[in-house]
Parts: structure tokens; C-alpha cells; sequence
């Protein structure tokens, strides 16, 4: 279904792409997708990062990143340098010459963290633009100036956003540093640097000497002329347009065509042959610019896989993309006519009539059951005035839960006896569980009123008689004088052996009527204090 979902494309224009790119040098590390370690925390230690391919100076570039300088400051060095040059991509010297030193002919941005009085280098952290890999700035082409417009130290442990472009129309080479402007030179860097050559290689290297930081390089956006690659399209085809992602605010013009003007990758459905303007803005307010232009050819092609689609209580379903003497591109890999599709997932196919003619579509598949019941066991039979805590959950995800108390989690507290119900949902429809829970009075116990403890084996011991009382906290026996003739405490209903046999401090009290109190704790978590009469008759 061309339902113009966004998606998770790669291109040139990505850094995923470009970072499968880069070759590393000396102690260079590339530590997560983005980023790379030039150096470590360590002494006299060199390392550089080179995009393997040249670039074309005839072309303008904008390249944008973050450079982390690490913590030390009084004691903390080198820095690290961009280079462009045409000849390898090697590494120069160590220490101050942060391994760029010796590189000739080339360009040198460098981020200098060391006052070195041999280069003549500032008390302060500073950029200088340099050439030729002599870092004596003497030989400085702008600068040397403060690298941030806040602080003397970049070496404060956080990231700091660079950006260096190229205008081949004005011959504008400029700095970036936090935001701020902070170097540009006007130069004809084909000519007067490279001796008419316009193919260089670019990267950063790093160093440190006797004194040591960590250096951290992440690429965040590098943009070399035009990076999206134009397209053919087939007549009321779709493609999905692979723009950057990231921290970004986009512009899509013109937006006929377009599903959407302000995410990174629209599909495009354009009619007849448009080409596409997307303005970029990052969170320095920095502009960049780029175009794609998608052709409509001659060749029909009609794709569609269905719209979106729930898969109720079967394994798989099969897509069908069969179009005349085509060639299919499937994302699970396949390049059959049809996909099984055996899981939920989203599912595209690219269909290539010829190299003018291509088509996509996707859809988004979701299989699901009819909801499983729970089992929930037996209950036992439960005290009138407590809840009974049930788990109702089901077998199956994504699922609504409605029992016939109203609630909708999927455990529920229920409080009433009787008939009881669980419903369980999802759009594949709806299973119930009848059930009863039967209440009993969970108060209940019984005292006599007389006993005869005489050995006789019949009434021989005064006590509570219950099945629903938990622990009797406390039973005391008073005369008519209320003295207390008798307690006992923690224990349970209905053993005669801890209950009351007649005698006080091991003799035998005379026959009357005594008063008795009783804390007691029953099953349903209530305690109650009950208090009455027993009338001993006759004893030993």
C-alpha cells in the first residue's frame, strides 16, 4: 500500500553510509557508528581518520561534527587537525606537529589545545588555518585566534560543534566553532595550494606528546555537492526520498508530489519530472541545501501490495508484486514475485521494469489471535466483605481485559460472590470466561456456655470453636470478683489442650459463672474483641 509511511532508508548523503567509509590510522578507534577516537589518554600517541575517496574542489562542501578535546586542561594536549591533501592517506609527526606536521602540499585546520613557542602558538586554545603541514604559524593563513568566543580552554570535556565549508563560487574557506564564525580565508585552493589539482583526500588526525587527552571526533552531517541521487520513476509510481537524519528542520520544495514537506524522507509521487529542493537547518541555525531530480518514464508499472493488513489465526500470507518482464527488490532479501510473509513487519518491495521505469510499495502486516484464555484455577470459597485477587492475564499480547466488575486491567479484586465473568479482546475478537466464587461468613465461631471439667472426656475444657478464625490473640477467664483466673495467648481456635480446664494456679476453681474476653483474628483480616459467660458445673 503506498501509504507514505516514513522510513528508515540509507544513502550517500547518511553518515551510516559514509562511516563504512573511513580508514583509520595509528591509534584511531571508531567506537560507535558516528564517531572515532582519535587518541587516547596516553603519551606520544598519533591517529587519524581519511575518507577513502577524493573529493573534487571544483565542488563546494559543508562537513559538520563534533570534537571533544577531553578534561585536561593545564596539562592536557595536542588537539587535532582537518586536513585536506592529494596524496595519501597516511599520518604525520606526533606532538605539536599533531600529526599533520610533514604533510606536503596540504590544508590544515587545526584545533590546537598546547601553547608550543617553537609554532608560536597563543597562551589560549585556538584555531589556525595552516599550509603545507607546517605548524609554525608563521605560516598561518587566518589566525591563530581563539577556538571559542566564551572560554580560553576547550579541553572542558564536553562536545563542541565545528563546521568547516568550501564555496567554489567565492573561494571562501571558513570555520566554525560553536555556532560562531571564527575563521575564513579567501583563497584559490586548487591553484595556489595544489598545484592545479582539484582531487584531494579529507579527514582529522590527532596527537599528543608529553602531555596527553583524550580526542573524540563525531561526524554529524557532510554534504559534498549534490549527495541524494536522482531517480527514475514509473508513471503513478512511489519512491521513498533518502534524506539525513538527525537534529534537523527540513524544507522540502515544491511540495506537489510530496507526502509530507518537513521529515527527512517523503515519498515522492510525482507525476512528471520534478527536481526536489531540500533546505536543511541544524541547531546552529546553519543552512544546507540540496537537490534530487525524479524522472517519470515511459514504461508502466502498477505495484501495490494491499493496504495494511491484521492476520487473524493464520502462519502467513502471501504479497504479490508480479508486473511483465520486471526485476524485484524485496527488503527480507528475496527478489521473487511474491513474499511469504511470515511475521509481523513492515514489507517493500522496489520493482525495476528497466533503468527509466522502477516502482515501491510497502505494508504493514500485523498477525494476531483470537485472544487465549487464562486459567485462572479453583477458588476457594472467600470471606464476605474481603477481595479476592484474581490474574486474569491472557496468553496473548495486546489484548483488553473487561470482567464483569467493570475493571479493565487484567488483574482484577473481586468483592462479590456469585457469577463472575472475564472478556478478553483485540480485533480478532473477543473470548469469555464464566466462573463463580462462593462467600462465606468468615465471623463465625462458637463458646459454650457450660462445661464439666471432670475427666470424663465430655466437656472438659473451655475454648472457641472455629474453622474461620485465624489466631485467637488473647482468651482471659475472670471470677465474679473479676479476678483473672486464667489467659492464654497466640494460638489457635479448637485446640481444647491450650483451652481453660477449670483451674487457677494449679487448683481446681469452684463451680459458678465466669466472664471470658477474647481478641481474635479471623481469615477475612478482622480482628474483633467478643467477650460472654461459661458456668463451670462440676470438677475433679
Amino acid at each position: 500500500m503506498k501509504n507514505y509511511l516514513l522510513l528508515s532508508f540509507y544513502s550517500i548523503f547518511s553518515i551510516a553510509t559514509l562511516n563504512a567509509q573511513f580508514i583509520l590510522n595509528g591509534s584511531a578507534l571508531k567506537i560507535d557508528e558516528d564517531c572515532f577516537e582519535l587518541t587516547q589518554d596516553a603519551l606520544n600517541q598519533s591517529g587519524s581518520a581519511w575518507f577513502e575517496d577524493k573529493i573534487n574542489l571544483n565542488q563546494s562542501f559543508d562537513v559538520r561534527m563534533s570534537l571533544n578535546f577531553g578534561c585536561k586542561d593545564d596539562n592536557g594536549a595536542d588537539g587535532m587537525v582537518f586536513i585536506l591533501q592529494p596524496i595519501s592517506t597516511s599520518i604525520g609527526s606526533t606532538g605539536s606537529g599533531i600529526g599533520y606536521e610533514g604533510i606536503n602540499p596540504s590544508i590544515g585546520i587545526e584545533f590546537d589545545t598546547w601553547q608550543n613557542g617553537s609554532n608560536n602558538d597563543p597562551s589560549f586554545d585556538h584555531i589556525g588555518i595552516l599550509k603545507n603541514g607546517i605548524p609554525n604559524h608563521n605560516n598561518s593563513l587566518s589566525g591563530p585566534i581563539q577556538a571559542s568566543i566564551n572560554s580560553l580552554n576547550i579541553e572542558d570535556c564536553n562536545d563542541h560543534s565545528v563546521r568547516i565549508s568550501w564555496d567554489v563560487n567565492t573561494q571562501m574557506l571558513s570555520v566554525y566553532f560553536d555556532c560562531q564564525l571564527r575563521l575564513s580565508v579567501e583563497i584559490d585552493l586548487i591553484n595556489d595550494i595544489f598545484n592545479g589539482d582539484p582531487s584531494v583526500f579529507w579527514g582529522f588526525s590527532s596527537a599528543t606528546g608529553g602531555f596527553a587527552n583524550k580526542h573524540l571526533l563525531c561526524f554529524e552531517l557532510i554534504e559534498f555537492n549534490q549527495q541524494l541521487e536522482n531517480f527514475t520513476l514509473c508513471p503513478n509510481g512511489a519512491y521513498p526520498i533518502e534524506g539525513p537524519i538527525g537534529n534537523y528542520s527540513y524544507e522540502w520544495s515544491p511540495a506537489e508530489g510530496l507526502s509530507e514537506t518537513d521529515i527527512p524522507n517523503p515519498i515522492a509521487t510525482p507525476t512528471e519530472t520534478t527536481t526536489y529542493i531540500l533546505s536543511l537547518t541544524d541547531d546552529c541555525g546553519y543552512i544546507f541545501n540540496d537537490t534530487i531530480t525524479i524522472s517519470v518514464g515511459e514504461d508502466s508499472s502498477f505495484v501495490d501490495l494491499g493496504p495494511d493488513l491484521t492476520i487473524c489465526d493464520q502462519a502467513s500470507i502471501t504479497l504479490d508484486a508480479t508486473t511483465p518482464n520486471a526485476t524485484y527488490f524485496w527488503n527480507t532479501g528475496s527478489s521473487e514475485p511474491t513474499q511469504e510473509a511470515l511475521g509481523s513487519g513492515l514489507y517493500s518491495v522496489t520493482v525495476e521494469i528497466n533503468e527509466d521505469c522502477f516502482d515501491w510499495d510497502e505494508v504493514a502486516l500485523e498477525f494476531k489471535e483470537t485472544p487465549q484464555l487464562p486459567s485462572i484455577g479453583n477458588f476457594e470459597d472467600k470471606c464476605m466483605g474481603t477481595d479476592l485477587e484474581i490474574d486474569g492475564t491472557s496468553p496473548t499480547p495486546a489484548v483488553e481485559y473487561l470482567w464483569s466488575n467493570g475493571s479493565t486491567d487484567a488483574q482484577a479484586s473481586i468483592n462479590t460472590g456469585g457469577s463472575q465473568s472475564l472478556s478478553i479482546s483485540n480485533v480478532c475478537g473477543t473470548s469469555t470466561l464464566d466462573f463463580s466464587i462462593a462467600e462465606i461468613d468468615c465471623s463465625i465461631y462458637y463458646a459454650p456456655n457450660v462445661f464439666s471439667p471432670n475427666n470424663d472426656g465430655i466437656n472438659d475444657v473451655f475454648t472457641l470453636y472455629s474453622t474461620v478464625i485465624e489466631e485467637i490473640i488473647s482468651l482471659s477467664i475472670f471470677d465474679r470478683w473479676g479476678n483473672k483466673v486464667f489467659e492464654r495467648k497466640n494460638f489457635k481456635a479448637s485446640e481444647e489442650l491450650l483451652g481453660w480446664n477449670g483451674t487457677h494456679s494449679k487448683n481446681n476453681c469452684a463451680p459458678g459463672t465466669y466472664a471470658w474476653s477474647a481478641e481474635i483474628l479471623f481469615q477475612n483480616n478482622q480482628k474483633k474483641v467478643k467477650t460472654g459467660s461459661i458456668t463451670l458445673i462440676q470438677n475433679k
